[in-house]
This record gives C-alpha cells, structure tokens and sequence, in this order.
C-alpha cells in the first residue's frame, strides 16, 4: 500500500535525515576556505602543554612548592603557664660548674629568672649569671676544669658546663644574637611562637673592634619536648632559617650558655620585649632544615660529619624518628633545685 505523504495537518514531514533546526540552504555555494597549513611540531606541543595547564589545574598543585603555612611548625596544646623548663645557672660566664640547678613552673617564671625587669645593674660582665637550658649528668671533668680539681686535690667528678655532661636540653632554646635583636619581634609575631628577647649587657656600647653601639642579645624560644644533646644543632638549623638567620653559629654548640638580661649601671640602655603565642613543634622545624635544602652553614658543616646527616636520612614515615620521643609535660622534673 503506498504510504500518505502528508500527515493530519496537511504538512509535508521533512524526511528523517534533515535537522529541523538548521536554517535552510540556499543555492548559493560556499566560499572556499584558505587552506590551513600544518602546525610544526615543537609549536604543536608547547600548545598541548599550554593547554594542559590551562585545564588541568590539579597537576600545577602537585609541583608547588611554596614554604609550609607557620602553623605546622607550632604546637597549641601545650600549655606556657603550666610547662615544665628546666634550667642550670653558672654564676658568671667563666665558671664551669653550676651554683643552681632550677625548675621553672611556667614561662612566666622562666621570664622572671632570666629577663628580670627592670634589668639589674652589674658592672662587670665576668659577675653577670649564665645559663644552659637543660640539664647535667655527673661525669668525669674535662679540660681545664680536671686540671684544676687535680691541682688543688679536689674531686675530679661531678657536673660541668659541657658537651660531655649535657644530659638534654629544652624546652627552652636561647640563642645568641649579635645583630639587632630587637629586630626580630615582626618575624616572630608573624609566626605566631612564643618568645622573649631581651639586650645584652653590652648592649648601646661600643665593642672592641666595632665601630657602631651594640644591639645584640638573646632570643629565647620554647619547644613542645625536649631535645638530646645531638639534636640541638638540627633544631638550631631550623630556627636558622625560619627566622631568616643571623644567630651567632657558636649558638649551634649545646654547651654553650647565655647570660642573664643586664646592664652596665643605672643609667645604662636595655629592653625586653615578650612576644606571646604558641611552642615550636621540635619536629617540624629539625624537618624544616631539609625542606628547603637548608644552606645555612651548619648545615653544611653536619652533613660532612661522620654521622652524614643529610636529606637522605630524612623521609615521610619516621621524620628522623622523632615522633615517639616524649613531649615536654607537667610530669617531667630536672634534677632536685640546689643552691
């Protein structure tokens, strides 16, 4: 039966090949389109590789590598007024053996013991007590500690100031800073750590030497645990470089201590300023010396040490095995307070 060309309407349906919404031709031919010629290859790819980055946003995250935000290298759940900071007191910067072996309940103690305010009056920078912060073993002395025990018939074992009786040390972390150590207060406030820095007792004095007053004096920062002997020139390295550096490098030694906030006499210029915030997350910032192919020059000096600390002892899952050691808490106490 042949079929009805035209439906209930009377219109003609448009065959089923023909898009109904495309607007009709008419007779007139097209114009002929230039002829494209072939793209070179090196320009094809570099277009390809434009547009890949253009769409796929996602592999241009993978290769970022901006500095880690602050906050990983801070630690909030410690407390500052119920931490635990062990400190050992020399009374001058000459003396070897310690007068006072103290506990500070809290920062707010520690400030009080080291960065007194007003600053006390000492003359002589020889009367001026130093610290270490961390702890001592009894040991054999050394040096011309052993030599003077020898001479005058005294013993010969004991505590001193050095490496070989330093037994940990932190939560507290003192450098020395011989450039403008006030300087650094922007620096620290933008990291959000707690700190203290305070003059030195030659502070607005010429030095042998210098042509300009001094400026230098003490950071002290705070850590969320404590730290072994081997570990402190890791962490100074870290704190090196996020706070831009220029820390005297002698600060890198764990034996080394660092005077109380004095000066000169009455009249004499100083200043302590208190930034508050949060610890520094002890791990983090070892781990940050590596993140960024740490140049300051202890890092140099450790990676040719014997032990070959270097970025290729550093990965992910054990960050320098570290993580298990014990944060800093209100359990743990330095030896009983003497003198």
């Amino acid at each position: 039966m042949a079929m009805n060309p035209f439906d209930k309407s009377g219109q003609s349906k448009p065959p089923s090949n023909v898009n109904p919404f495309r607007p009709p031709t008419t007779g007139t031919p097209k114009p002929e389109q230039p002829e494209t010629k072939a793209k070179p290859e090196a320009e094809t790819k570099q277009s390809a590789a434009e547009q890949d980055l253009t769409e796929a946003p996602h592999e241009a995250e993978v290769l970022d590598f901006r500095p880690k935000p602050v906050e990983e290298y801070l630690d909030r759940n410690v407390d500052l007024e119920t931490l635990q900071i062990p400190l050992t007191r020399f009374p001058g910067v000459k003396r070897t053996i310690p007068d006072a072996e103290l506990v500070c309940e809290g920062w707010r103690e520690l400030i009080a013991e080291i960065a007194p305010s007003p600053a006390p009056a000492i003359a002589e920078k020889k009367y001026v007590p130093y610290y270490i912060a961390g702890t001592l073993k009894e040991a054999e002395f050394v040096g011309k500690t052993r030599e003077q025990a020898l001479k005058k018939e005294r013993p010969t074992f004991g505590k001193q100031r050095s490496s070989k009786h330093i037994t940990s040390l932190g939560p507290a972390m003192l450098l020395d800073d011989d450039g403008n150590v006030l300087a650094r207060e922007a620096r620290l406030g933008a990291l959000g750590a707690a700190a203290i820095l305070y003059t030195s007792h030659s502070y607005g004095f010429v030095k042998e030497g210098k042509k300009e007053p001094s400026q230098g004096g003490r950071t002290v920062l705070l850590g969320n645990r404590q730290w072994s002997p081997d570990e402190h020139s890791l962490l100074w390295d870290g704190i090196e470089h996020l706070l831009g550096g220029g820390f005297d490098e002698h600060s890198r030694s764990a034996a080394l201590c660092y005077g109380r906030h004095a000066r000169r006499s009455e009249g004499a210029p100083y200043k302590c300023v208190v930034i508050e915030g949060a610890v520094l997350d002890v791990d983090a910032v070892i781990a940050a010396r590596y993140d960024h192919n740490t140049t300051t020059p202890g890092f140099k000096k450790q990676s040719k040490g014997t032990n070959e600390l270097g970025p290729k002892n550093l990965n992910a899952s054990s960050s320098w095995a570290l993580c298990d050691r014990p944060k800093a808490s209100a359990t743990h106490r330095a030896p009983t307070p003497s003198g």
